[in-house]
């Protein structure tokens, strides 16, 4: 994979995944399909998922594995899975696989110059507002360190920022949290 020879990749990744006997070698061989953006990775992922679907344990893997893609749809991708079989956003934990996976461990989606990953964590985090408090304010860490990004970056977080605090009723775990990263 590391030398672009992506047909040669493509049929070892399949192979091993075939191959496997147990799930961790399967998340392997996933992980290396998604990462070099192999042809192979929308089949495998299918295949991995007919699998384990009822797994929660298993699934936020995949769900992770999912939002911390390199791909150039990563976003839309992310926003499809929340109406995936195995997502609820009822459930911490799917909520930190996929968004929080999304929101801190892909930073060039996250921060894409669109502001789109910005966007769309503000949706999240408007309707846990009321639904989780607490899953929101864990959430809301990557869109408050604004300091850290350039001048266009930190006005579309400012931005969303101002956003979150005209909720109704905001939470004050999230207004403790904005207010401290807007005042600076």
């Amino acid at each position: 994979m590391a030398f672009g020879e992506a047909a040669q990749a493509d049929a070892l990744v399949s192979a091993q995944y075939q191959q496997v006997d147990n799930m961790t070698d399967a998340l392997a061989a996933l992980s290396s399909a998604v990462s070099a953006q192999l042809p192979v990775r929308d089949a495998l992922m299918a295949q991995f998922d007919d699998r384990w679907h009822t797994d929660g344990l298993v699934m936020d893997k995949w769900f992770t594995l999912q939002a911390t893609s390199p791909a150039s749809d990563v976003l839309s991708r992310v926003r499809a899975l929340l109406h995936h079989r195995s997502f609820s956003l009822n459930n911490p934990n799917r909520l930190r696989a996929l968004v929080g996976a999304f929101a801190s461990a892909n930073p060039a989606a996250f921060h894409a110059a669109d502001g789109g990953g910005y966007r769309f964590l503000t949706e999240i985090l408007s309707d846990l507002n009321t639904r989780n408090p607490q899953v929101a304010a864990r959430l809301i860490e990557p869109l408050i360190r604004l300091k850290r990004y350039d001048e266009s970056r930190q006005a579309l977080m400012r931005q969303s920022l101002e956003q979150l605090k005209t909720l109704d009723n905001l939470s004050g775990d999230l207004f403790e949290k904005i207010g401290k990263a807007l005042q600076g």
